[in-house]
């Protein structure tokens, strides 16, 4: 199984937990890619795929967020038999190469810190529109500016 239940549900205790099938598809190819790309079975480590209206609200996502459907991953992926996080310049180009291959064909955001979002890197993907964002610290990168952001990651 990619994602385990236990990972879908909303983290308010609220019970909501379904995934959309496109996303779940979306994250079987990212795995198996991971694992060719690496040569290392791994594990995808889920932070939200559910978000209640409430836990929405609370956590400043859109209104019109992915997470409120199922349809939305954040997370990273560990090696398992180390537990170790995939290194974030692996991560992030086998996410590229699968979005540039339509393996993941709608949002990807990549965000790296020190920000206001994470304390660790990690990755949004969605079933949206295809489009692509990423911030290094808090400087944004949009579609329009996306390869900045690779050739700062020596990833293009």
């Amino acid at each position: 199984m990619v994602i385990k239940e236990k990972d879908i549900i909303c983290n308010c205790g609220c019970g909501q937990n379904f995934i959309d099938n496109v996303l779940y598809s979306f994250l079987e190819n990212f795995l198996k890619q991971l694992e060719i790309f690496t040569g290392k079975k791994c594990t995808l480590m889920t932070s939200c795929v559910n978000r209640c209206p409430a836990k929405n609200k609370s956590c400043g996502g859109s209104t019109t967020s992915k997470h409120l459907k199922g349809s939305a991953w954040d997370g990273f992926a560990v090696y398992q038999e180390t537990g170790k996080r995939v290194d974030a310049k692996i991560f992030f180009k086998v996410l590229k190469l699968c979005y540039q291959k339509n393996i993941i064909s709608g949002g990807l955001g990549y965000y790296f810190p020190p920000n206001k979002y994470c304390k660790n890197y990690f990755a949004h993907i969605d079933t949206g529109l295809k489009r692509v964002w990423g911030f290094i610290g808090e400087t944004y990168y949009n579609s329009l500016s996306i390869n900045d952001f690779y050739r700062t990651f020596g990833i293009m």
